[in-house]
């Protein structure tokens, strides 16, 4: 268990830095707020959860969407700049040391938001702009 607890200090120290962090998606539509990426990203999580159906199998993968566009800051609309490479590059190694699973799937999750033409990737953007 310790070895467990000690491998995701990296990861939740990522988590803290969304706190302080401004959402470049927002940057780009000329949108000032005081809200930080972590505000933004539970309020896209409470929109998720207030349109999810009982029993909806793709709530996880929209979590999960949800949360690597936090962390990685990628914006939809532009293209995939060197920052955005370095942090789905450094999400991707914090993963591996902590869920392998889950970062392997990083990769097909980051693609089909990229792309957003899923239901999955849709529900995501639209629940992101609200």
């Amino acid at each position: 268990m310790d070895q467990i607890s000690s491998a995701c200090i990296p990861f939740i120290h990522v988590m803290e830095g969304l706190k302080y962090k401004m959402p470049t998606c927002w940057e780009s539509l000329c949108i000032h707020s005081f809200e930080s990426a972590a505000d933004h990203m539970w309020q896209t999580w409470a929109v998720l959860l207030a349109y999810a159906q009982e029993g909806d199998s793709s709530l996880d993968r929209c979590m999960l969407m949800s949360l690597f566009h936090a962390i990685t800051d990628f914006t939809p609309t532009g293209g995939e700049l060197k920052k955005e490479s370095l942090a789905k590059e450094y999400l991707r190694c914090l993963l591996q040391t902590t869920n392998e699973t889950l970062a392997l799937e990083f990769d097909d999750l980051w693609l089909e938001y990229k792309q957003g033409e899923s239901q999955v990737a849709k529900r995501v953007r639209d629940a992101c702009a609200c």
